[in-house]
C-alpha cells in the first residue's frame, strides 16, 4: 500500500495535500505534484494533517519536498502537524526547516518556548 500526494492551488499557494502512508512509496506521487508548479506561485503548503506518524522515510521524503520548493523559488510551509508528527517534527528540529502553520491556538515555535 502507497500514500499519494495530491495537488491543489489557492491563490499564489499550491497546496500538496499528503495522502498516508507517507514515506518512500509515495515518492512519484509526490514528485509528479511537484511538476505542477508555476512561477506566479510563492508558497507550498504540505499539508500533513492527514498523517498520524512520521517515519525516517517521511522525514527524508519532507526535505526533498522542501528542496524542490526552495529550488522553485517557493517558501515551503508544513500545514497542520498533529500529535505524534508534531513531536517527530520537533524532535527532528525538522520544524526549524519549514515555516508551520499547526491549525491550532499555539503554533511550534511557542510550544517550545514554553517547554
Amino acid at each position: 500500500m502507497s500514500g499519494s500526494c495530491r495537488f491543489s492551488r489557492q491563490g499564489q499557494s499550491a497546496v500538496l495535500t499528503i495522502i498516508p502512508p507517507f514515506g518512500w512509496t509515495s515518492l512519484p506521487a509526490c514528485m509528479d505534484a511537484m511538476q505542477r508548479l508555476d512561477a506566479s506561485m510563492d508558497t507550498l503548503n504540505i499539508d500533513v494533517s492527514a498523517l498520524e506518524e512520521l517515519d525516517n522515510a517521511g522525514l527524508g521524503l519532507l526535505l526533498l519536498l522542501r528542496q524542490q520548493a526552495v529550488e522553485n523559488g517557493l517558501q515551503p510551509r508544513l500545514r497542520a502537524p498533529q500529535g505524534l508528527v508534531q513531536d517527530v517534527l520537533m524532535l527532528s528540529k525538522l520544524d526549524r526547516l519549514f515555516d508551520v502553520d499547526s491549525g491550532g491556538d499555539m503554533d511550534l515555535e511557542e510550544i517550545r518556548e514554553s517547554d
